[in-house]
Parts: structure tokens; C-alpha cells; sequence
């Protein structure tokens, strides 16, 4: 009987133990992110007027989710120290994961994606390449710099709805998009780092809110944002978009934009700034949604 109980609880012990460390796993990923990646690559080839060849899409789609996936393990790597300020319930901070095992699972599963490419073409291998190749240098050194981070990850953003155009033989038609995504999420990471601000200046990464404070910062986010809300009018006005995108954009997206300036003028503080990054995060599929019902 006694044999039995322990038999039972270590399948259990170690049951949980996995089912744990899966978990974490999964959480390092992020998969908001990556399913938002996800649907960038899918709205940058229908953009084009079409899906076809639709194999290489879906391979261009589950390529870029999974190098999302890989980019994030490295990021949660790297920032580790800073997490333990910042977000203390990340995986790693939080004993989930061991920091070794992020590293190899970021490693691995960012060749994975690299490797679907293979499927795209020429110039898709070269975009999951330079993914690849900009997220580990972000994560390994550039985040730590002024702006230069959040100008590669805002790039990388843009990239997903250009590796989508590739993969249906239509780059052209998916610069729009990717323009929009790189001043909606160039705004988006200053207020990340603007709420990160502590975390970051004892980790001593040189952010802009860490170099020139967090009222310049809100500053810069404003100029951002009030131009990425002008621009989202000339796909209406020159380029043949229909009403539904308009209305779309107008009461979903650069209200939303207008709120996050109002609100972040008012209250800077770090809960607030994490509360309009949740709402931003989620207006990114508003913004995704005007562009497929275009």
C-alpha cells in the first residue's frame, strides 16, 4: 500500500512538474503576440486583392508566428533581470523556467521558423532571415539603446505584412500596412518603455524614457500617434479604400489613438501605462480587422 502511494505521487509530482514547465513554455511565447503576427502575414497578402498560392501563405503565416515565438524566448533570456522588477510573474522570474532552457527553446524554435521559409522563396528566406537575425540582435544588445530597439521591432512588425505580400507575389500592395504597423507599434513601445522605466534604469538599459524621462516621452508618443492617425486617411482618399475602412479606422482605431494620448498626458503613471498597452494591444486586431474589409 505504501509502495502504491508513493508510485502514485511521484507520477503525480512529475505529472505536474511537466505540465508546469509546458506551461511556462507556452507563456514565454506569448501568444497574443504571436497570433497577432500571425494575422499581419495573412492581411498583408489579402491586401493584394488575394491569398493564392495559399499554401505558401499558411507556411508564411506559421513561419513568421513561430519566429515571433523564438524572439520572445530570447527577450524574456535576456531580460530576466529587469523582469524581476518589471514583471516578476514572467516564467523565468517566477521559477517556471530556468533561464538555460529559454535560451535553447529560443534558439531552436527561431530555426524553426527560419527553416519553413525554404517553402516561401529566395526573398522569403531573406525576410525570415533578417527576422531572425534583427530579433536576436535586438534582444542580445540593440534593446538596450535609444530608440534603435524600438525602431527594429516596430520594423519587424511592418516586415510580417511584407513577408505576407511575398508570399502571394504582391510586396507593393502591402506597404500601407506595414507603414500603419510601424508607427502604431513605434508609439506602443515607447509607452512599454515608459512603464518599464524603473525595471529598466536599475538593469541599466538606456531607453528613451530612461535617458530623457517620461515626459518627453509621452511627448514623442503623441507625435506619433497624431500622424499615424493623419496617414490612416490615405488609403480613403488615394488609393480607392472603401467606407468600412474608414469608419473602422476612424471610431476604432484613431479614436483609440486620441484616448491613449488624452490618458497618458493625464495619468503617466505605471499602472495606467500598462492599462493602455492592454487596450492598445487589443485595437491592434481593430486595426487589422479595417484593413482585410478594406
Amino acid at each position: 500500500m505504501i509502495a502504491f502511494l508513493l508510485n502514485t505521487f511521484l507520477i503525480d509530482f512529475i505529472s505536474m512538474s511537466i505540465f508546469k514547465k509546458f506551461y511556462g513554455i507556452i507563456l514565454l511565447t506569448r501568444p497574443p503576440n504571436v497570433l497577432i503576427t500571425f494575422i499581419a502575414v495573412f492581411i498583408g497578402a489579402s491586401v493584394s486583392g488575394a491569398i493564392y498560392p495559399s499554401e505558401r501563405l499558411f507556411f508564411a503565416c506559421l513561419s513568421a508566428g513561430i519566429i515571433c515565438s523564438g524572439g520572445n524566448m530570447l527577450n524574456d533570456y535576456f531580460d530576466v533581470e529587469s523582469d524581476r522588477i518589471n514583471k516578476p510573474a514572467r516564467p523565468i522570474p517566477a521559477g517556471i523556467i530556468l533561464k538555460p532552457e529559454a535560451l535553447v527553446w529560443g534558439v531552436l524554435i527561431s530555426l524553426t521558423g527560419f527553416s519553413l521559409s525554404f517553402i516561401i522563396g529566395l526573398r522569403g528566406i531573406f525576410i525570415a532571415g533578417t527576422a531572425v537575425i534583427l530579433l536576436f540582435l535586438y534582444n542580445a544588445r540593440l534593446k538596450k539603446t535609444i530608440l534603435a530597439g524600438n525602431i527594429i521591432i516596430s520594423f519587424l512588425t511592418g516586415l510580417a505584412f511584407i513577408y505576407g505580400g511575398e508570399a502571394v507575389g504582391n510586396i507593393k500592395a502591402a506597404y500601407i500596412p506595414a507603414g500603419f504597423a510601424f508607427l502604431f507599434h513605434f508609439g506602443r513601445e515607447i509607452i512599454k518603455d515608459t512603464e518599464d522605466i524603473e525595471g529598466d534604469t536599475k538593469a541599466e538599459i538606456c531607453t528613451f524614457p530612461v535617458k530623457f524621462g517620461i515626459k518627453k516621452s509621452v511627448y514623442l508618443t503623441a507625435v506619433v500617434f497624431g500622424f499615424l492617425s493623419i496617414l490612416t486617411f490615405y488609403p480613403f482618399l488615394f488609393m480607392g479604400y472603401s467606407i468600412i475602412y474608414l469608419l473602422i479606422v476612424l471610431f476604432g482605431v484613431d479614436f483609440v489613438l486620441s484616448f491613449t494620448i488624452y490618458s497618458i498626458f493625464k495619468n503617466s503613471k505605471k499602472q495606467n501605462l500598462h492599462r493602455i498597452n492592454n487596450i492598445l494591444k487589443g485595437d491592434m486586431l481593430i486595426g487589422l480587422l479595417a484593413l482585410y474589409l478594406k
